[in-house]
């Protein structure tokens, strides 16, 4: 495994490893294995007690990580990324992963792939006490047709639930060995289902259901509009053997 650093557009960053994620989809450019870069939490208030986190690149460099141990940079990788806009330099010889870990750290940072995060406000009990009240109805001898027609779609609401179709895609995808479903996390809390994404996949999405990019930010997201699309964007994976 090698690091090769990247000088990048100040304030573009992200918005470059996305673009260079996307072109390696779509040309099957499968000599980049991973995309890192210092970032750093920024915190923003939006009241009196509520606050948010921001993430953002600390410095204009960005690290493209290869499977091969090689000490200069190769070629094909050194001509694809120059097609890249907002890229300026590209360091000719690797950087051990010990040096870049340290260097995060001294400037306060930490180092990892990019990814990206969506908060799912989803009750997995409430969830399944509606599931059990629902089944309960549609094996009922005392049930009418329309309380079993009702029942019968509430079960399949749950079912279908946009948090359950990716947790159940996710699974399928690491039973498989696939490399980009290994890298995605999911927890729940409480009331919410926390994912955690490579940021190919967002990107991968973004494209294609907002190719011009017309959507306003703030429908772009929300996490119940973009989730749905996520799962597609899994399913295609799989269609495709992605790994």
């Amino acid at each position: 495994m090698s690091y090769f650093a990247v000088n990048v557009k100040a304030g573009s960053e992200i918005r470059i490893i996305e673009y260079i994620a996307e072109t390696c989809r779509q040309k099957s450019f499968n000599l980049i294995k991973g995309i890192v870069t210092p970032l750093t939490k920024v915190k923003k208030f939006k009241g009196e007690e509520t606050c948010s986190y921001k993430v953002k690149a600390i410095l204009p460099y960005i690290y493209i990580k290869i499977d091969e141990l090689t000490t200069k940079c190769p070629v094909a990788l050194y001509h694809f990324l120059k097609q890249i806009p907002g890229v300026y330099k590209i360091l000719e010889y690797s950087i051990p992963e010990e040096e870049v870990e340290e260097f995060c750290q001294r400037v306060g940072s930490s180092i990892k792939e990019a990814e990206f995060e969506i908060d799912y406000f989803y009750n997995q009990k409430e969830q399944q006490t509606k599931q059990e009240k629902a089944l309960e109805t549609l094996n009922s001898d005392k049930t009418t047709a329309e309380e079993k027609e009702a029942a019968q779609k509430e079960i399949e609401e749950v079912e279908n639930h946009p948090v359950v179709t990716a947790i159940q895609l996710i699974k399928e995808g690491k039973e498989k060995g696939y490399t980009l479903f290994q890298r995605i996390k999911s927890k729940q809390r409480k009331n919410k289902t926390i994912f955690r994404f490579p940021l190919e996949i967002l990107s991968h999405t973004i494209l294609r259901i907002d190719s011009e990019r017309q959507l306003p930010n703030r429908v772009v997201t929300d996490p119940t509009f973009l989730l749905p699309h996520i799962n597609d964007t899994l399913k295609e994976m799989l269609r495709h053997g992605n790994n």
